[in-house]
């Protein structure tokens, strides 16, 4: 206040060096501290500064309404700054709960960096209870990534990659990684919140991978079966035929319906939408072989499915 006056020539009242004070009195402590402050800064001024007992200025009427409007305004700044305090205060408790009670893993990290700005290790912030539950680590917070796995070797390398390049490109990124010692697979969202610093959303997808891989497997079953598999549309175009069938009568594709395995087609095709659930099994002879074709009508794909085996 000195300065201002001394060398801009402002002039303001004696209070004005305290607002700042209630303000931060009652956001760090609440109501009745900041009431307080507002009353020991009114007393402080009032005795010491107004009556010039540390001659830094001259009481005027115009300093005791000065006074009137500070008090009034302190009061009225801790009940603002209290009701803003508590508004963060609910906000912080509901994302805190949100955080731990999310079933998806969540790791707010640091990423640490070589000379040459490459990712060698991380730091872990924070992370919430289903995170310390899928990964096996407790008491992670603080610590490096380094210092929860003893043999850095073990860690999969996109791992940081991926964190590194998430952090350098500021560009969001999900992927894929096992983790052999757990024997589990996981689904991780990475982004960057800020410089060198990232979050990090793991879902457990052990279940769903094992699922794909049967999927796959069972995928591959026509593909490895000898006997002659084919699928057609409702119109009778062929859609799919196993390579058992592609070796043995290469030209069916481009005969179609005038095949012998698809002889009378579209009357079958018409029965079996008439008897779901009921295949037609028949004999057909062709190129000195004997089969035994079952044909089914998959009405959730909408598509005819025919089996063959050699009789011969």
């Amino acid at each position: 206040r000195h300065v201002l006056l001394r060398f801009l020539g402002l002039e303001l009242p004696p209070f004005i060096t305290f607002y700042l004070t209630v303000l931060i009195v009652t956001m760090v402590a609440g109501l009745w501290p900041g009431l307080l402050a507002t009353v020991l800064a009114s007393f402080f001024t009032h005795y010491w500064i107004l009556r010039e007992h540390g001659h830094l200025a001259n009481a005027g009427g115009s300093d005791a309404f000065a006074q009137a409007i500070f008090f009034a305004t302190g009061v009225f700044v801790s009940v603002l700054a209290e009701g803003y305090r508590k508004y963060i205060q609910q906000n912080d408790s509901r994302y805190r709960f949100m955080f731990e009670s999310m079933a998806e893993g969540m790791a707010y990290c640091k990423i640490l960096l070589d000379d040459e700005g490459r990712a060698v290790d991380f730091v872990y912030l924070e992370v919430n209870h289903a995170f310390n539950v899928m990964s096996g680590l407790k008491n992670v917070e603080g610590k490096r990534l380094s210092q929860m796995v003893p043999n850095m070797n073990q860690v999969n390398p996109e791992l940081l990659e991926t964190y590194g390049r998430v952090v350098r490109t500021g560009q969001s990124e999900r992927f894929e990684i096992y983790r052999e010692p757990l024997g589990k697979w996981f689904s991780i969202l990475a982004y960057c919140t800020k410089k060198k610093y990232f979050v990090a959303v793991v879902q457990e997808i052990t279940e769903r991978k094992q699922t794909e891989e049967r999927i796959a497997h069972l995928a591959n079953f026509p593909e490895l079966n000898p006997n002659f598999i084919f699928e057609t549309d409702l119109e009778g175009n062929i859609s799919y035929i196993n390579p058992a069938l592609a070796r043995t009568f290469p030209a069916i594709k481009e005969v179609g319906t005038e095949h012998p395995l698809m002889k009378d087609w579209s009357v079958i095709i018409a029965s079996l939408k008439a008897n779901k659930g009921h295949p037609i099994v028949r004999k057909v002879a062709t190129d000195g072989l004997t089969l035994l074709q079952t044909v089914n009508y998959m009405s959730t794909f909408e598509v005819m499915r025919s089996y063959c085996i050699d009789i011969t």
